[in-house]
């Protein structure tokens, strides 16, 4: 009796087997050709392209087109050789923290500009606190492609 239900055992392991080897794919990706340490900005030349065999829920996890990469900075280690994953880059700060910056509202077709300092360091489209020179005072804004902070709105 012990037999058969090994028996069963076994061919429904095999089944599982099949199943899980139909899930994988084989998928092409940049990778670091060495070693990228966190806050490295990422050039073309440092990544090669390698090719994974990878369950299809793990391919979305990682980065597959080139211009995702080139330009922006690593937030953690990128390990050579492995694929780079999803959230382990970032924007490169276009306002770093103590900088000065314009401040610009505006509002109702007319602008007010004025100088800050920035309290945070931020990418385009992140906001942040500033100090406004003039007033003291903190505001937040959002920082825009001409590395001015837009407060106005908030």
């Amino acid at each position: 009796m012990r037999i058969p239900s090994l028996f069963l055992v076994v061919l429904a392991f095999l089944g599982g087997l099949k199943a899980a080897c139909a899930d994988v794919v084989q998928v092409i990706y940049p990778v670091p050709f060495m070693t990228i340490y966190t806050g490295d900005a990422i050039a073309p030349d440092m990544l090669i392209e390698k090719r994974f065999r990878l369950s299809n829920r793990a391919v979305g996890s990682y980065i597959r087109d080139l211009d995702q990469i080139v330009g922006k900075v690593a937030r953690r280690t990128l390990v050579a050789g492995r694929p780079i994953p999803s959230n382990a880059l970032q924007t490169s700060e276009a306002v770093t923290e103590g900088s000065s910056v314009t401040l610009v509202f505006d509002a109702s077709g007319f602008t007010i500009k004025g100088l800050g300092k920035a309290i945070q360091a931020g990418s385009v489209g992140d906001t942040i606190s500033v100090q406004n020179i003039d007033s003291g005072r903190l505001v937040r804004g959002v920082i825009q492609h001409d590395g001015t902070v837009n407060v106005g709105g908030l």
